[in-house]
């Protein structure tokens, strides 16, 4: 009951979105109401742009998800100069392009293993071949020298 008392003078009129000195404060103070009603306020059109760069519903909701889960992790060190929505939708766009850059890595490395163990799996093989194409050239040039000396006496 304390709580909401303390959060109803906070909200905008307009808006009923928090203010972000008040954000940040309840933040600090792990108001979990506060969280609570951000999280409804903002994780629909933050998942919808999530999805904008992703192009998946369930990588969108992760990011999202990810985001709002920093922040109450981090709630601490949380500086905001601008406002929580602009804070979010750009958290919301990092993480969303570290994501996409992961999964490059992610791509890259896969196909670097593949093809180092395609090479691997050649290379025995090819050592292989050369030795008996070696050992095959030796008896044809084995049975040529001596054909040549029949032919040749």
């Amino acid at each position: 009951m304390g709580a909401a008392l303390l959060i109803e003078p906070l909200y905008r009129a307009e808006g009923m979105e928090l203010e972000n000195e008040s954000i940040g404060t309840l933040l600090a103070q792990r108001d979990e109401t506060a969280f609570e009603q951000m999280f409804k306020t903002h994780f629909k059109r933050l998942h919808a742009y999530a999805f904008t760069i992703l192009r998946d519903e369930i990588q969108a909701e992760e990011m999202v998800q990810q985001v709002f889960f920093k922040l109450w992790e981090r709630n601490e060190n949380l500086s905001l100069t601008g406002s929580i929505s602009s804070y979010l939708y750009r958290a919301v766009h990092n993480e969303s392009l570290n994501y996409i850059k992961h999964q490059k890595v992610r791509s890259n490395h896969q196909l670097n293993v593949a093809y180092s163990m395609k090479n691997e799996v050649e290379h025995p093989a090819k050592k292989i071949i050369a030795g008996e194409l070696e050992k095959k050239i030796h008896t044809a040039l084995n049975e040529f020298r001596s054909n040549a000396a029949l032919f040749f006496k």
